[in-house]
Order: structure tokens, then C-alpha cells, then sequence
């Protein structure tokens, strides 16, 4: 995530290790929005981080929502978390989306914001 008030943006996406950002930005690893019981392999908790950017004139709030593959990890996607990614602008729902879930394959790998333009730009991954 990057709240760039000179370029009046704000921007979030998803990187993997092999492909990570090109430039410093909040990040946080999605596995650990998604938590399994180590001995019986059961979905325990699925957390849930929350950030705040101004950008211009506008507030936004977004929050980052883990996804389990399946709540064993042992089972199909299971090991595979993913994220959910809602976002305000102003109180208003403008963003409400996957960004990843079991596959890497097919994924939104960045939305940006911009401050004047009513929808975001996002950028997807097939």
C-alpha cells in the first residue's frame, strides 16, 4: 500500500516473493491474515488489518481481509490464502474485490486511486 500525496494517489496491490515491489510501501504477508491450528490443521481465525490515507480532498479507508483456501489446510487450497480488499472513499464502498484467493494464476496485482477520478485503475494478472 502507498499513500502518495504529492502525486495525489493511493495505491495497493499484491506482490509474491519472486516479483516484489519496486519501491517501498506498506506490506504485509497474506499468510498471516489467515491463522490454522498447527496441530489439527483447522481454520483458527481469519484477521482482518485496517488503514486510513488522505489523498486531496478525500478519506479513505481500506481493509484487508484474509481469505482461507479451506478451512484445513490440509485440504485443497487450503495452504493457499488469499485477500480481500474493500476500500472507502469518504464513507462510500469504491472498491469491494478479491485481489487473490487459492490460485495465483488469475489475480489483481494493483488498484490505484486517483484523486478527481471517480473509479479506480486496476490492473489484473491472468
Amino acid at each position: 500500500m502507498e499513500c502518495h500525496h504529492r502525486n495525489l494517489t493511493w495505491e495497493i496491490g499484491l506482490f509474491f516473493p519472486a516479483n516484489p515491489p519496486t519501491k517501498r510501501m506498506d506490506l504485509w504477508n497474506i499468510a498471516d491474515l489467515v491463522k490454522f491450528n498447527p496441530t489439527t490443521y483447522n481454520l483458527e481465525k481469519v484477521e482482518t488489518v485496517e488503514r486510513r490515507c488522505n489523498v486531496g480532498g478525500n478519506h479513505y479507508k481500506i481493509q484487508f481481509e484474509g481469505i482461507p483456501g479451506a478451512s484445513n489446510a490440509m485440504w485443497m487450497c487450503g495452504a493457499s490464502n488469499g485477500v480481500h480488499a474493500s476500500v472507502w472513499r469518504n464513507d462510500k464502498l469504491v472498491f469491494d474485490e478479491d485481489l487473490n484467493k487459492c490460485s495465483r494464476d488469475d489475480y489483481i496485482q494493483q488498484v490505484r486511486f486517483k484523486d478527481g477520478v471517480d473509479a479506480p485503475e486496476v490492473d489484473r494478472h491472468s
